[in-house]
């Protein structure tokens, strides 16, 4: 279900958010700031994030002349704007060129007067994913200082939720990662890849953007 709200143990795409705990937060030499709320959601509305992320418009374009009902883009779009959210990026197939659309991330405010980013996919795997069968590649950059260039076994990434093997079928995950109150201002991105250790094929990618 796509409002599902639950943590999904053995979930393929945990790495997701835990990669963007990493880029959205704490790594840099800067002074911290305490961060403004409205400042940052209107510093981002403005942002064109298709300029850095996943390039989906020929989805778009597919979709708008091809479509029978709605489409995967607009499912997601939907959910995020029920939420109040800013987009910040797509979970697609392919980090270059995307076929499918699996999921969202997005920033919005919490219920403690803060930021949150939300993480939300849903996924089948083809086959089970056992200790050592998948990897997963993160960047993550703080403006233009590398902070993160790492691949790291998928199964060790997020231990509550993914307990190995990762099981054959259909997954729903969903991640809130609550911002702190202070951060450097800057702008955060980073990528994050799901593949196959052996055939080194991408089955998830994420790239996002955010600036403070």
């Amino acid at each position: 279900m796509l409002h599902s709200k639950g943590r999904s143990r053995g979930c393929t795409i945990c790495l997701t958010s835990t990669a963007f705990v990493f880029f959205f937060t704490f790594y840099a030499l800067y002074r911290y700031t305490l961060i403004n709320v409205d400042d940052v959601m209107l510093k981002n509305i403005d942002f064109d994030y298709d300029d850095y992320g996943i390039d989906v418009s020929a989805l778009r374009s597919f979709d708008d002349v091809t479509r029978e009902e709605e489409s995967e883009i607009e499912k997601w779009d939907r959910e995020m704007k029920k939420e109040k959210g800013i987009r910040m990026g797509y979970v697609t197939d392919n980090c270059d060129i995307p076929t499918r659309v699996f999921g969202i991330i997005y920033l919005t405010k919490n219920n403690r007067g803060g930021l949150k980013v939300v993480v939300q996919v849903n996924y089948t795997a083809e086959r089970q994913i056992n200790k050592g069968e998948g990897e997963a590649v993160i960047t993550a950059m703080f403006g233009r200082a590398k902070a993160l260039n790492q691949t790291l076994e998928l199964c060790s990434v997020d231990e509550e939720l993914t307990d190995c093997p990762i099981k054959k079928g259909f997954r729903h995950y969903k991640r809130e990662v609550f911002l702190p109150k202070f951060a450097p201002k800057g702008r955060y991105h980073g990528t994050v890849s799901l593949r196959y250790s052996d055939t080194k094929e991408t089955k998830l990618c994420a790239k996002g953007r955010m600036i403070i």
